[in-house]
């Protein structure tokens, strides 16, 4: 840096001079890789999503979520309510990659609904990768008949685009337990799945005397550079005891 507190630095590649400020341009390397990611020492932390068998591109299995950078676009927060309706909005760039940008709208109803949608435009070194919004659910009491309860892929119709999970929680005054329907919009080339994995203790962890994994429920497409892909997903409570194929 010139100076203490002057966030630019300049980079010299051969005869090649490239200066960039570091907080608004390029957030960060990026390195393909083939095979799996281990991490931690001894086994610990060895599991869940890194060994989940993710197929991002043709090239690489896994991509650390350190290396999305990103960098929010403060003039396209939106935060607003009519009646009792609830809107809201954000943008990044530069996320998973250089000149990409994920937009997300949200809406809140006053019946309960959460309305998603997630667009994203990619840039030409993300071209191929598969990608789509992931919702983080909870398993059933049953999960560990799974075939692999706490990583890996679950049976799920490829086809089949919703999903339903008992409610992680409930508040106070609730009476009977919930559960919560995610539908998101099928298409052209998009695909659904799950797959279970370990994950840090907020969003997985101990229920009575068991421990419960998460379960990343989730839809994809592969990503064709300068063409945006859109997600639109639909959360839906309902209590439990209700059919969830006549409200998807």
């Amino acid at each position: 840096p010139e100076k203490a507190d002057d966030t630019r630095f300049v980079v010299q590649l051969d005869e090649i001079d490239f200066t960039f400020d570091a907080s608004k341009g390029y957030t960060r390397l990026h390195f393909e890789h083939n095979g799996r990611i281990r991490s931690g020492r001894g086994g610990f932390g060895t599991r869940g999503a890194h060994e989940a068998g993710f197929s991002l591109n043709g090239r690489m299995e896994y991509l650390t979520y350190d290396a999305r950078g990103g960098i929010l676009e403060r003039d396209s927060l939106r935060a607003e309510n009519r009646g009792e309706d609830s809107y809201g909005q954000f943008r990044y760039r530069n996320y998973f990659g250089p000149r990409s940008s994920w937009t997300r709208q949200t809406v809140l109803t006053q019946e309960g609904y959460l309305i998603v949608r997630d667009s994203y435009l990619p840039c030409e070194s993300m071209n191929g990768y598969e990608a789509g919004p992931c919702w983080l659910l909870r398993p059933e009491l049953d999960w560990k008949n799974d075939d692999q309860p706490d990583r890996g892929p679950i049976g799920h119709d490829p086809d089949r685009n919703w999903f339903h999970a008992p409610a992680w929680d409930h508040a106070w005054w609730q009476k009977e337990k919930k559960r919560l329907l995610v539908w998101i919009h099928p298409g052209e080339g998009k695909t659904f799945g799950v797959t279970a994995h370990d994950t840090t203790p907020d969003i997985s962890r101990m229920m009575g005397s068991n421990y419960y994994p998460t379960q990343n429920s989730h839809g994809k497409a592969i990503l064709k550079a300068g063409e945006t892909e859109v997600f639109l997903s639909v959360l839906v409570p309902f209590t439990e005891g209700e059919k969830a194929d006549p409200i998807a």
